[in-house]
């Protein structure tokens, strides 16, 4: 097909039924969202608590240590929106609660956290492994990701003792 403007795009249909299009379009990516945006509605903004300052690490081994970390931001004047508690806060990979004698209070953690203005984001990880809490009610219910012969698929995940 021989093209006689470089700014002209068509489309066709060998086969089919009729097809509606909608084309938005601007002289810059801002100008194309906006206009997409006024014909389909503007999004919210964002609570403030979102876009703000997030304070994560690789992971905190106790509670006690997260809370170290949120007050010492606060006194410093830096306070974070959300403080990200990441993996190894379990006592295996699938049990989706807290090591007891890391976290002996999950709730009370929360509770100051909120007083301290900051919010808690938990990160979920959905991997199991042998011997947790979850492991064995979601490999007899067939729950978990098998491979093109059948095989449980596994991921060698370093223990909470080898971190």
């Amino acid at each position: 097909m021989k093209r006689a403007d470089t700014d002209t795009t068509r489309w066709t249909a060998d086969a089919g039924g009729r097809v509606d299009y909608w084309v938005t379009a601007g002289d810059t990516p801002a100008q194309t969202l906006h206009a997409h945006t006024r014909a389909t509605g503007r999004p919210p903004l964002l609570p403030e608590w979102a876009s703000g300052f997030r304070q994560l690490k690789l992971c905190y081994r106790t509670q006690d240590e997260l809370l170290v970390v949120a007050r010492e931001y606060r006194e410093r004047g830096l306070p974070p929106a959300v403080v990200v508690c990441d993996f190894f806060r379990w006592p295996k990979m699938g049990d989706w609660r807290c090591e007891e004698s890391e976290w002996p209070d999950p709730a009370a953690m929360v509770k100051e956290l909120t007083g301290l203005g900051v919010k808690l984001a938990v990160s979920a990880w959905p991997t199991v492994e042998p011997g947790s809490d979850t492991y064995d009610e979601l490999r007899t219910s067939g729950h978990l990701v098998r491979d093109a012969n059948g095989g449980l698929l596994t991921f060698a995940w370093p223990s909470r003792e080898a971190s």
